[in-house]
């Protein structure tokens, strides 16, 4: 096994708890519904986050390409806050 990966998961894992600790300090809590550790892609606040960085969500590049033509400013409004 490579040395380096198990130093990786070693310093990932006092990452974590360094953050769990000023999170309980600080008073925030967490859901342990919504927690998704040790995962290899997640989606935050509609980005897909990988190692490879941020896409956005297959959903989200669903509907741009679906949206249909524009034809008043409150569509141009709602394309706009779709595609952040």
């Amino acid at each position: 096994m490579n040395p380096g990966i198990r130093r990786f998961i070693w310093e990932h894992a006092c990452d974590v708890h360094r953050i769990m600790h000023r999170l309980g300090h600080s008073g925030a809590t967490i859901s342990a519904k919504k927690l998704q550790m040790c995962r290899p892609e997640v989606i935050i606040v509609g980005q897909k986050c990988s190692k490879e960085g941020r896409t956005p969500e297959d959903v989200k590049i669903e509907k741009i390409l679906n949206w249909p033509p524009l034809r008043t400013v409150k569509e141009v409004r709602g394309f706009l806050g779709l595609c952040g």
